[in-house]
């Protein structure tokens, strides 16, 4: 982002600050750093167990009422979700960033400005330039930007946290699946003990055909 500031105007350093802006925002989609990512579509069953809002709809039930499948279902919503969201963050933090460097520029061809133009000391430049209209819109452009990042997070944190929140659903529903599985083969077990084998009797060693006691035998 460069301007020009020989025997320039006000009008001229705002346009330049503009096109700057317009041109850095449009470099964010073009050159592939904004990642295009759809809204997911909510599960079949969502009405029966969630609200009815747009955008990404809330559950209304305890996690405790959901069978394990829903909970499998609302794992996957959310995490999409959650991706979505931070495409959407991370693209107004670039746009945000794009407007704090065109602000910085547009203060810099301001300065130049004042001591060229105006011939104004170096110590008043700065007080001067933030009383401009020019700088003014450029500071309010830069303030509407983080406050959309800003905002673009919120949606964001709460994805993350339900996914978070999914997946120890999902954890304890597996303790207690194994758990159960543990006692009906304890109790399987149990109830089909094998009997107890009687002791050897002992008894004279068997002979061979030859009449020789046999190695197999117990003493």
């Amino acid at each position: 982002m460069k301007f020009a500031t020989g025997n320039i105007s006000f009008e001229d350093i705002y346009k330049n600050y503009a096109e700057a802006l317009t041109q850095a925002d449009a470099e964010i989609q073009q050159d592939g750093l904004y990642v295009d990512c759809l809204m997911p579509d909510a599960p079949k069953s969502f009405n029966e167990w969630a609200g009815s809002q747009s955008g990404m709809r809330l559950i209304n039930c305890q996690l405790t009422d959901l069978t394990p499948d829903q909970i499998t279902d609302l794992f996957g919503y959310y995490t999409t979700w959650a991706i979505y969201f931070e495409h959407q963050h991370v693209e107004k933090k670039f746009l945000k960033e794009a407007a704090v460097r065109a602000k910085k520029a547009l203060e810099y061809a301001l300065k130049v400005y004042f001591h060229d133009e105006e011939n104004v000391k170096l110590t008043r430049i700065p007080d001067l330039v933030r009383t401009t209209a020019t700088w003014k819109a450029a500071d309010k452009e830069v303030f509407r930007r983080e406050v959309a990042a800003a905002k673009a997070e919120l949606p964001f944190s709460d994805a993350d946290k339900m996914v978070k929140a999914l997946s120890r659903a999902q954890s304890k529903n597996s303790d207690v699946m194994r758990m159960q599985g543990r006692d009906a083969n304890v109790g399987w077990s149990g109830g089909n003990s094998q009997p107890s084998r009687a002791p050897a009797q002992r008894g004279s060693p068997r002979r061979d055909t030859r009449g020789r006691p046999s190695y197999d035998d117990k003493w």
